[in-house]
């Protein structure tokens, strides 16, 4: 009985009690700001030359789409008329060797991851502020038209 009269005497005198000020804590500076001026470089030149690599793409990729398609039209003419012969079996092993990265035979899941790993080592070889603005930069030229 006596434990509980001090257990309620305690919360009652701590309900009385002012509240302490809120103070919030400021965040650990993870960065210092010769770093932060930086590495918001590395992210504006980053997203720069993404936006950019992305609207070249865009068009040479428009552009290599109609000289493909036009040649791809006029070999077909060639054909059709009797000027050429194609001869498909070469034409796919020679896409197939092109294609083929590891040397195996066949294109398949190891050739791609082969691509990707490749890939992946050249991007992280630049510096994280960079590459997070060209990934950023890159997506809104691909966005925009």
């Amino acid at each position: 009985m006596r434990a509980l009269l001090l257990l309620s005497l305690a919360a009652a005198a701590h309900a009385a009690a002012p509240p302490l000020p809120f103070r919030p804590r400021r965040p650990a500076a993870f960065l210092d700001p010769s770093q932060q001026r930086q590495l918001g470089g590395a992210f504006s030149v980053g997203g720069l030359l993404g936006f950019c690599a992305a609207q070249a793409l865009k068009e040479a990729g428009d552009a290599a789409s109609v000289a493909v398609g036009a040649a791809f039209l006029v070999i077909a003419a060639l054909q059709r008329g009797g000027y050429v012969t194609i001869h498909y079996a070469k034409l796919e092993r020679d896409v197939r060797g092109l294609f083929d990265l590891n040397k195996d035979g066949k294109v398949d899941s190891e050739d791609y991851e082969l691509v990707s790993s490749r890939l992946m080592r050249m991007l992280t070889h630049n510096s994280a502020g960079t590459m997070t603005g060209l990934a950023a930069g890159f997506a809104l030229g691909l966005k925009t038209r």
